[in-house]
């Protein structure tokens, strides 16, 4: 009678663990997708704050490339070797795709503009 109630309680025991380990791995995984969301925006948004800030700054450019196409490439390439380990590497990577987030959203908007203007001029 003993060792079942012992077993039972073992059993019960197994049981909690597998939940508190499935419970961890589930927030693990939140938590990750959650920060690099924000690495993502955050990128995305300082980015297109400093193009908007100093418009004429040379800096926006590297060897003739917009820097943030050229700062998304490098973080996803980056990201793709794994530097600095894994799980550094897939942030690496969500502040390449905010960086190429910037560089999609302001060409998006410069060539929205550009089309505008012949469709005001034909209703003016």
């Amino acid at each position: 009678m003993a060792s079942a109630a012992l077993s039972h309680v073992r059993t019960a025991n197994e049981r909690l663990q597998e939940r508190i380990n499935r419970i961890r791995t589930d927030h693990k995984s939140a938590i990750r997708e959650t920060v690099g969301a924000g690495i993502t925006i955050g990128t995305a948004f300082g980015i297109g704050y400093m193009e908007g800030r100093y418009p004429e700054n040379m800096l926006h450019f590297i060897a003739g490339f917009p820097l943030s196409l050229v700062a998304g490439g490098v973080g996803l390439a980056l990201a793709g070797f794994e530097v600095g380990g894994p799980e550094a590497a897939a942030y690496i990577g969500d502040a390449g795709r905010g960086a190429l987030a910037a560089w999609a959203a302001g060409r998006g908007g410069e060539i929205g503009r550009d089309q505008a203007k012949p469709a005001q001029a034909k209703t003016a």
